[in-house]
């Protein structure tokens, strides 16, 4: 309306087309999507509907494609809307705002996961810290946003994970080498191969496990006890 001078009365159609979108979305064009979801559907594209060509009789050889956003990609939030477009369950922002603080807690043994952030800019000298729950940030065009999500907290000491196990998270890129020696006391002796040495990994452990505390059933993170103390 803006360009054609056009007043709001004059307009007696809006039609809104999304094929663009859509085919840039199937042909993969833009490899920095992300996926927002209900809390509770974070694997719906793995667990997608579809039908197999020729039947079920091909099924075994079949293999399904590739989704289109990977895991660490998608975002789940606690608002759930009917297909109406109603509010059954609105966003808790006290939640997302207390994640910003207190990660989830680690249980018998485990470490609590990683708390929530946004940033601009991340590794520039133009590096911005965004808060969990704000409005009417300015961003201007090549900006980066970066949007880190809660990491699950860890059940059990990670130091008696069994070694395939690290290896296994490695090669699906959950874990890097330098975090699998870091958190779960395993050394890759071959990187390129993902050849575990059992003899290093079992001394290291030993040293990280003397050095280690024991701590409470729950291990709430840093940052419940500056949230408490800042509550008074």
């Amino acid at each position: 309306m803006e360009r054609t001078g056009a007043a709001p009365d004059e307009v007696s159609a809006l039609i809104h087309g999304t094929s663009e979108a859509t085919n840039a979305l199937l042909g993969r064009q833009d490899h920095n999507m992300c996926l927002v979801v209900t809390e509770g559907f974070r694997h719906i594209l793995e667990i997608s509907r579809q039908n197999a060509p020729d039947g079920f009789g091909d099924s075994f050889f079949w293999v399904k494609p590739q989704r289109l956003v990977p895991p660490d990609r998608v975002y789940e939030v606690s608002a759930r809307i009917d297909h109406r477009g109603v509010a059954l369950a609105p966003l808790d922002e006290e939640l997302a705002r207390d994640r910003a603080a207190v990660g989830p807690w680690g249980v018998a043994g485990g470490r609590p996961g990683g708390v929530f952030g946004i940033s601009v800019n991340p590794g520039t000298p133009a590096l911005r810290e965004v808060p969990a729950i704000s409005n009417g940030t300015k961003m201007i065009e090549g900006d980066l946003v970066r949007v880190e999500t809660t990491g699950g907290g860890g059940w059990g000491n990670p130091f008696e994970r069994e070694y395939q196990y690290v290896r296994r998270d490695v090669i699906w890129e959950k874990v890097t080498f330098e975090g699998a020696m870091r958190h779960y006391g395993v050394v890759f002796s071959d990187e390129k191969n993902f050849k575990v040495d059992p003899d290093g990994s079992g001394a290291l452990r030993q040293i990280m496990k003397a050095s280690r505390k024991k701590g409470a059933f729950f291990d709430r993170g840093p940052g419940f006890a500056a949230l408490k103390s800042s509550a008074g």
